[in-house]
């Protein structure tokens, strides 16, 4: 196993991908639990629930060299 060929699969679209869906994963458990307040007291129901988002990138982590999601 050689460390070029790890860095290459790391940053590969299929790791992308699976963490970007991890991460709707979790996106979509963190939007279930979301308060959501009413109209008649909260000037912008819904907002925070509806902030929840998530995007992904192949140059992240500390030494930007591999695939995230956010």
């Amino acid at each position: 196993m050689s460390r070029k060929g790890v860095g290459e699969l790391l940053r590969s679209r299929m790791v992308e991908v699976e963490m970007l869906r991890r991460a709707d994963v979790i996106k979509a458990a963190a939007a279930t639990i979301s308060p959501v307040g009413t109209a008649a007291w909260d000037p912008h129901p819904g907002l925070y629930k509806a902030s929840w988002h998530s995007t992904s990138t192949r140059r992240g982590g500390r030494r930007k060299d591999r695939a995230v999601a956010t």
